[in-house]
This record gives C-alpha cells, sequence and structure tokens, in this order.
C-alpha cells in the first residue's frame, strides 16, 4: 500500500466517514508478489477515490459519476465492453444458423424469412 492511499484510508476512519469493523483490509497472497497485497471494500474505494486528487483520481470519478446516474436513471449500468462482445457473439451465431438452414434445404416460407430479415436487421442496428 502506498503511503497516499493508507494516509487516505486512515483519514476516512478518524473522520467517521467508514466505520473499521464493515472495513477492514484484508491481505492477500498474489502469485508473483511477495508482499501480501490489499484488498479494500467497495466503500474504502469509493472513499479514497474521492479524496485523491490527480489524473488518476479524477478518471475515477468521472468513471463513478457515470456509473451511479446510469443507476439512478435507468436503474441499471452496461459494461460496454461485453455488451459489445455479446453482439459480436450474436451476429456470429444468426450467421451459422442462417447457413445451417440453408445448407438444410429447408423449404423457405415468407414468414421464416422475415423473421431472419428482422433478427439481422436489428443485430446490425447495434453500434459495435
Amino acid at each position: 500500500m502506498c503511503p497516499q492511499t493508507a494516509h487516505h484510508v486512515l483519514n476516512a476512519f478518524k473522520e467517521g466517514e467508514l466505520e473499521r469493523d464493515n472495513n477492514d483490509v484484508l491481505f492477500l497472497h498474489v502469485n508473483g508478489v511477495k508482499k501480501p497485497v490489499p484488498f479494500y471494500s467497495l466503500d474504502v474505494i469509493i472513499s479514497v477515490g474521492y479524496r485523491v486528487y490527480s489524473k488518476r483520481g479524477t478518471a475515477f470519478r468521472i468513471w463513478a459519476r457515470k456509473i451511479i446516474k446510469d443507476y439512478l436513471v435507468k436503474g441499471y449500468a452496461i459494461n460496454d465492453r461485453i455488451r459489445k462482445d455479446q453482439i459480436v457473439e450474436l451476429r456470429q451465431l444468426v450467421q451459422v444458423a442462417g447457413r445451417a438452414i440453408s445448407n438444410q434445404g429447408v423449404p423457405e416460407t415468407v414468414e421464416s424469412q422475415d423473421l431472419l430479415n428482422v433478427v439481422v436487421n436489428l443485430i446490425n442496428q447495434q453500434n459495435v
């Protein structure tokens, strides 16, 4: 733990912002690291993130504000990286399904072709 982080954590406890009982720092042993690594509760991370004045602290506050706003406005937050990965996988699945249907010689109906077109169009409208 760097001295600045320890200073901010101790001040958060001293000032009564956090309770020690619910926010004990755990020290985990990580492969390839000689000293145990501190593992903080989410409350401690947020508290320190709002105390640190640096580019990294600012980036944290911007990220936290966006996530909190999403939860308050939408009721949920979306991990964009995971969403993009899922859309790519869905596109691949639709392509495979479309090829499988074509190769099986299943007679096409207007309804089945329309349904496939709707699915393909919905997937293609996603911004990835």
